[in-house]
């Protein structure tokens, strides 16, 4: 689908449903009507994407987490590490971390709370 490819070419562009239905020279209907046959929708398609490359990312390199999160369309490297949480329960820069579990521990991000037994 060309609004799936212009979100992978360009991931960190404030891209709105209008701007899609350009990309697929279409309508905002056939657009959401696209989508909705993928079983998602054009902002969570989005979000996967950009969180996927940030991830692949954090494993492999050792760039900055804010100029990675800036890179796939982050206001914040709060924002970001929030949204890594949220979707992989863990922290981004946890991902650069041997210990995952301590990570997993924190419940959010930040300093890993320390174990009770």
């Amino acid at each position: 689908m060309r609004a799936m490819l212009a979100m992978l070419r360009d991931p960190a562009r404030d891209w709105a449903l209008e701007d899609l239905a350009a990309a697929m020279v279409t309508s905002l209907a056939m657009l959401v009507r696209a989508f909705r046959a993928a079983a998602v929708t054009p902002l969570a398609f989005l979000a996967d994407l950009r969180l996927g490359l940030a991830r692949q990312r954090l494993q492999r390199s050792e760039e900055p987490i804010g100029q990675i999160a800036a890179e796939v369309g982050y206001q914040s490297e709060t924002t970001f590490s929030r949204a890594m949480l949220r979707r992989y329960g863990i922290c981004a820069g946890a991902l650069r971390s041997a210990d995952e579990s301590v990570a997993g521990r924190s419940g959010k991000c930040g300093r890993p709370r320390p174990d009770k037994g």
